[in-house]
């Protein structure tokens, strides 16, 4: 063999082999977010009388999903949840009375496990998570762009179960229920993964819940302002 030969075996060996070094390099690669995002927390309440902003907390900051990741791997799971889980894009608070929140509403569901089946709160806020954060509930597949039409979401405990929020940075009708029309679907499917929502596809594994009383959920979208009466829209599940 030449030496021309041995030069061209040996380049063509380190292309298709990849080193430890770099085999490493792989494993600390970021994978960023669509919007940075913050996760905030409410404290119950202990005495009466305490202000809700102040049991209002911000825990952390976060831009990829391995941040994300982080965050969900060490909170306690959204079913034994006894308070508010909250998760808004970057400068934005949690409160109707921010700038960013102000013009805009809130689509609003309850659901429980006592009436939808054990597992059913769990695998509806994940799929909302995964759809919300990795953008495809504001992916636009006619402009294939993203609207950034929602600022934030959260969850709260309440007696009879659990309450979704999905707050709108406007009240302009067509883009809340472009925001509508997916949040439904997210009930009609029972399979989730951020592998299917983190690129942002838009596409739903065909597995639906069986439980016909799905039919009866509601999702209802209602203005912050409560002088907009006409921007009130009630959506059904069907």
């Amino acid at each position: 063999m030449s030496a021309a030969e041995t030069t061209t075996t040996t380049t063509t060996t380190s292309t298709t082999t990849p080193t430890v070094e770099e085999q490493l390099k792989d494993l600390t690669v970021k994978h960023p977010l669509h919007n940075n995002w913050a996760f905030w927390y409410s404290m119950p309440q202990i005495k009466s009388g305490e202000a809700w902003e102040d049991l209002l907390t911000k825990v952390s900051e976060f831009k990829t999903i391995e941040e994300f990741w982080g965050i969900q791997s060490s909170i306690p799971a959204v079913d034994s949840l006894r308070s508010d889980y909250f998760f808004f894009k970057e400068g934005i608070k949690p409160q109707w009375e921010d700038e960013h929140n102000s013009k805009g509403g809130k689509w609003t569901v309850n659901i429980s496990d006592n009436e939808f089946g054990q597992g059913t709160v769990a695998k509806f806020w994940g799929r909302l998570m995964f759809s919300i954060i990795g953008g495809s509930l504001e992916y636009n597949h006619e402009t294939k762009q993203f609207e950034d039409e929602i600022n934030g979401f959260y969850i709260s405990y309440k007696k009879f179960g659990y309450k979704a929020q999905i707050w709108t940075k406007s009240c302009d009708k067509d883009a809340v229920m472009r925001v509508g029309e997916k949040l439904k679907s997210l009930l009609q499917f029972s399979e989730f993964g951020i592998e299917e929502e983190i690129n942002a596809k838009g596409e739903l594994k065909p597995t639906k819940f069986t439980d016909a009383k799905f039919a009866n959920v509601k999702f209802s979208f209602i203005s912050h302002d409560k002088a907009n009466e006409e921007k009130n829209l009630v959506i059904s599940l069907v």
